[in-house]
């Protein structure tokens, strides 16, 4: 009787011992898995912020406006509004209040993959641009453009 309980023993241990090292070789395997889909997408959009970059800096060199030419779209007619001055009707609160637009910073697409501060000191820092600009009565800023396939 002890000889079968002894195999028994055996075999459970033997059985324990391999469970484990299945349920550890999964989780690693999972774990290996996970940091190389991290690292791909940090390159990946690494790899952006630099093709973005030279592409920027290509425009400023031909003194061009930034952003991507699409040629299938064409405006015909633009109609200006005139739009009140609120500055007539209400004083300002602050005089000397800046208006600031927060840019750079991480990508929220990218965020999550950076969770635990893989690459925190890769980002590009956040740069606030004041915007306090005066229009004149004949320019004007396009807005609410729809782009219809």
């Amino acid at each position: 009787m002890s000889s079968s309980s002894s195999r028994a023993d055996i075999l459970l241990s033997t059985l324990a011992v391999g469970l484990a090292s299945v349920l550890t070789t999964y989780a690693l395997t999972n774990y290996m898995r996970d940091l190389k889909d991290e690292k791909r997408l940090l390159q990946a959009y690494e790899q952006h912020i630099v093709k973005r970059e030279h592409a920027m800096n290509a425009q400023k060199k031909n003194k061009e406006p930034s952003g991507k030419i699409i040629d299938d779209v064409i405006i015909d007619k633009i109609y200006l509004w005139e739009v009140e001055n609120l500055g007539h009707r209400f004083a300002a609160e602050v005089e000397s209040l800046k208006n600031t637009m927060k840019v750079g910073g991480v990508n929220p697409r990218a965020a999550n993959i950076l969770s635990w501060g893989m690459a925190n000191n890769k980002l590009d820092p956040v740069k606030s641009n004041a915007y306090n600009k005066l229009i004149s009565s004949h320019e004007c800023v396009l807005a609410d453009l729809v782009r219809k396939p």
